[in-house]
Parts: C-alpha cells; structure tokens; sequence
C-alpha cells in the first residue's frame, strides 16, 4: 500500500503522520522493529529503494516512511520509485507513507527535476 500525505500546512501533516505511524504501532508493531524513517534528500537511493522491498521482521506488516522524496535531485531514485510503484513490485506486507514537507513537487533548493514532475502524478493517483 502506498500513502502520499502532502499539503502546505507542515504542522497538520506532520501530526497527520504521527497518528498513522502510532495507529500501525499499537496495530502491528508495538516495538517499532518495522517503522523505518528515512528523509530522501539525505539517506541513499539504494537504501530508500532496498527500504522498500524488504520484509518485515518477525511481524505481518512494515511500515516505511519516505519523507521529502520530491525535494531529492537524484533521477535514479525517481526512476526506481517510478517502477516499483507502477509495476506493482512493492510486497503487500509493506505499506509505504511519502511525506512531502515543502509545496507539492516544488524544490527550494534548484528548479524541479522532469522525474520528479512524473513521479509526483504517480502519487497523486494513489491513496
């Protein structure tokens, strides 16, 4: 499963996300050993990506959450992200939150990457 919370209003969002991770918590993972953390403009695209796919440890279900994937400059993560999502080679055991801080798809920090642009539209037709 594939959630895309995004929205001008940070504060809301972001409380928004802390619920849901606190529902799968007490749901699924009392221990939080499958609730992983990882911000896409700093950790690798290798390790967003192999994140993804894992499988969940010794529980049912895990919990992924990718926060600021469309500030990231990398096009292979893009291209990654893209495949996975629209093939459908996300395990159903994973479910995957993408938390978008800045404005939909707008980068501060240099003018928006076209994969970016393509992947933004993917995630908006999700839930």
């Amino acid at each position: 499963m594939v959630i895309y919370i995004y929205g001008a209003d940070t504060f809301r969002s972001r409380q928004y996300l802390k619920e849901q991770v606190e529902k799968f918590k007490a749901a699924r993972d009392p221990q939080g050993y499958n609730v992983v953390f990882l911000d896409a403009t700093k950790a690798e695209p290798g390790r967003v990506l192999s994140e993804i796919v894992s499988a969940p440890f010794l529980a049912e279900k895990r919990l992924v959450i990718v926060e600021n994937v469309l500030s990231s400059k990398d096009e292979d993560l893009f291209a990654g992200l893209i495949e996975r999502i629209e093939n459908k080679k996300i395990p159903e055991s994973n479910v995957i939150i993408f938390w978008q801080g800045d404005g939909v798809g707008q980068d501060k920090r240099s003018k928006k990457i076209k994969a970016s642009e393509e992947l933004e539209k993917i995630l908006l037709k999700e839930k």
